[in-house]
């Protein structure tokens, strides 16, 4: 929907800007795969938020080397 309305400089999820999610004194971010509204519905995200509520930090993944 934030498509229709906005314009973003750089990668959003269609309604928030991927540079509006860093904020100055955040204990971490991360970057979930999926479109805003899909988020409550997003095993990942939810993966996520209970390993924050548990660690304090998100789980970083390292993602293998591009081919």
């Amino acid at each position: 929907m934030g498509r229709l309305f906005a314009r973003f400089d750089g990668s959003s999820d269609g309604t928030v800007g991927l540079e509006e999610t860093r904020l100055p004194g955040v204990a971490d971010h991360c970057i979930v795969h999926c479109r805003h509204t899909g988020l409550v519905f997003s095993a990942d995200a939810v993966a996520q938020a209970a390993h924050f509520l548990r660690h304090g930090r998100f789980e970083h993944v390292a993602e293998p080397p591009a081919v």
